[in-house]
């Protein structure tokens, strides 16, 4: 009798202990979270949708009134971008050849001084350094990979010469500004402007501003912003050089700020 007490005691003093641990059992809370879990990702029963027929006569409709406009487009030869064609890619020295031709009055005409005039108003110039629209329009030539003072580690990307001015264009795409490069192309542009007797002015085109003081900084958003100020709204309007300076507008669109 006197075990059967003792038994009865330990066991009543067992099962709470026990219960206590199961409710405390941390497996036990990670079952029911899992099981939660897996609820939550049951598909929720949607409602049957119903089935919508196509209007043929609508949709050929469509069809009839974009075959033309489309046909027109890749008539204009739009569709092609003779410039990835050509694999210019972001080589530096052939995308200012490029923009070189489409600066040159010589070579593209009105829109050459308009799309190098836009260009050039879009460049802070606190002193007034760059070439006027009335400048501009009394003529200037263009070159590419050019030693102004006839020596050859002082070979600057673009130049431009008018009659009161000269100005030089460093370009860079990817490359970083190489060192003391920046203040020797300076240098010889303004040696270049005085034995010229011409004003002189130096802009840096890339995505990064320049470290050389003096310099004017210009970013490749610029030359996209005065390619589009300038070219026709209609594709039908574009002659060669509006299709040469929108499809370049369209390749340097990567080229960052």
């Amino acid at each position: 009798m006197t075990d059967f007490h003792d038994l009865s005691a330990r066991l009543s003093q067992f099962v709470p202990r026990w219960q206590a641990a199961q409710n405390h059992d941390p497996r036990l809370a990670r079952l029911d979270q899992s099981v939660r879990s897996y609820r939550a990702l049951r598909p929720v029963p949607r409602p049957a949708q119903t089935r919508v027929e196509p209007d043929i006569g609508r949709l050929t409709a469509f069809l009839g009134d974009v075959i033309k406009p489309l046909a027109d487009h890749r008539a204009s030869g739009s569709v092609i971008n003779p410039w990835a064609v050509a694999g210019l890619k972001r080589a530096e020295v052939r995308n200012a050849g490029v923009l070189a031709m489409l600066f040159s009055p010589s070579a593209c005409g009105d829109l050459g001084t308009a799309f190098f005039d836009h260009f050039c108003r879009r460049i802070p110039d606190p002193e007034g350094l760059l070439p006027s629209t009335a400048e501009l329009a009394a003529g200037y030539s263009v070159r590419t990979e050019h030693c102004p003072v006839g020596e050859q580690t002082e070979r600057v990307d673009l130049t431009i010469e008018g009659r009161t001015f000269v100005m030089g264009i460093e370009v860079k795409i990817d490359a970083p500004e190489g060192r003391e490069q920046l203040r020797r192309y300076t240098s010889a542009v303004h040696r270049w402007g005085r034995q010229r007797h011409k004003r002189s002015v130096v802009v840096f085109l890339a995505p990064y501003p320049p470290r050389e003081p003096g310099v004017l900084f210009a970013r490749w958003s610029d030359v996209r912003a005065a390619g589009r100020a300038i070219s026709p709204r209609r594709n039908s309007e574009l002659n060669l050089h509006g299709h040469l300076l929108e499809s370049f507008v369209r390749h340097i669109s990567r080229f960052g700020e």
